[in-house]
């Protein structure tokens, strides 16, 4: 978690089989999607987080690639 002017930025990573995010930029937060066929899931965790990112007027940010993890990067405005 870091703090700088007003924001406060938290940053979670994993050293999954990560996302071609050129290719799939387009579908990474849509319901349903799932990027890995031998991984189990139901393509609705990012869809979930976004939403409620969204929800607090906050944004949200993935850096990834295949086989490098994935890092998701949430900023929040600071209310005090």
């Amino acid at each position: 978690m870091a703090e700088d002017a007003g924001v406060v930025t938290v940053t979670f990573k994993d050293n999954g089989v990560g996302i071609d995010v050129e290719r799939c930029r387009e579908n990474l937060f849509y319901p349903y999607k799932h990027f890995h066929t031998h991984v189990p899931g139901k393509g609705l965790g990012l869809y979930m987080v976004k939403s409620q990112v969204e929800a607090m007027k906050e944004s949200i940010h993935i850096e990834s690639a295949p086989e490098m993890g994935t890092t998701f990067i949430i900023t929040f405005k600071k209310s005090f």
